[in-house]
């Protein structure tokens, strides 16, 4: 699942895939998953808000 995760913010930082970059943020969040969940869930819960904004969503098209 880190995999995911950092193919999904590697894909947000290259502005494609929202799809990926969405799952990325949410697996972040989730602690089971993530091996660094402490400073994980922060990052993916602002990940997460930054994503549903419409301008970054038009954006990612």
């Amino acid at each position: 699942m880190s995999l995911v995760v950092v193919c999904g913010a590697i894909q947000m930082l290259r502005l494609r895939s929202y799809a990926l970059a969405m799952t990325a943020a949410i697996l972040a969040i989730i602690p089971c998953f993530y091996p660094c969940c402490i400073p994980g869930a922060p990052f993916g819960i602002w990940a997460v808000i930054v994503l549903a904004d419409g301008n970054v969503r038009a954006a990612f098209r």
